[in-house]
């Protein structure tokens, strides 16, 4: 017992450490000085999140609920809700989320997915889905990152991430910026030049001249010419 809880405390760290570290986005740098340009997310638009409020308000109180039925304080689970109302980080305290199983660690992370839908309450087709980006084995642990798709296409930050033991037992688990029963057209409205241009327009800076190059396994790329440097490409 006292080796199993101490490598559960050893999986918590290195857990915390992977899902607090995010990359800086939105970032560039013109002529040695840090232009910050502002993300888009189409999540955060008006009409999305006026529906979302609702849904926010229900997974809290799924949360809640979940809690509740494991004896109040989910017998020292905690659980921190991230902005989509799911789980951002979900640790028990001196056990584990689930059995010991013997089935592969993608097949537990879904099961373990499927077994707690109130609290990650996705779709099947949104289950099938989710794809695995990432998995590493260390020491006594496997961590696992899934990525949330719609129409095949990854969504940005959207993330869930496992820690097993060796048993086959969830030890931790948490989501980033997934949003279950996400719809959206994913049909582009512009072309990838029209979309470079449009960027560079966005941040002031007049658009460069394009020129299409060799794509490698046909997909578009092109470099762009600056006056005042070398060719970038994308």
């Amino acid at each position: 017992m006292r080796n199993r809880s101490r490598t559960s405390r050893i999986i918590a760290a290195v857990f915390v450490g992977a899902i607090a570290v995010h990359p800086t986005w939105g970032q560039s740098r013109i002529d040695g000085k840090k232009l910050v340009i502002p993300d888009f997310d189409v999540r955060d638009s008006a009409p999305l999140l006026a529906q979302a409020t609702t849904m926010v308000e229900q997974r809290h109180t799924s949360i809640e609920s979940f809690l509740a039925a494991r004896g109040g304080s989910g017998a020292g689970m905690r659980i921190v809700a991230n902005r989509c109302g799911l789980p951002k980080t979900l640790f028990p305290k001196g056990r584990t989320l689930s059995a010991a199983s013997n089935q592969e660690p993608e097949e537990i992370a879904r099961t373990f997915l499927r077994a707690n839908s109130e609290l990650f309450p996705f779709t099947a087709g949104e289950m099938d889905g989710l794809r695995l980006v990432a998995k590493d084995v260390s020491g006594s642990a496997v961590f696992l990152t899934f990525n949330q798709t719609l129409n095949g296409i990854d969504v940005f930050n959207g993330q869930i991430k496992f820690a097993l033991n060796t048993a086959g037992e969830v030890a931790h688990a948490g989501a980033d910026e997934v949003v279950p029963h996400l719809s959206l057209s994913t049909s582009p409205w512009l072309s990838a030049d029209e979309a470079v241009l449009a960027a560079f327009q966005s941040i002031g800076i007049a658009p460069p001249a394009l020129s299409p190059v060799a794509a490698p396994e046909g997909k578009p790329v092109a470099n762009a010419t600056f006056a005042q440097g070398p060719a970038v490409g994308y």
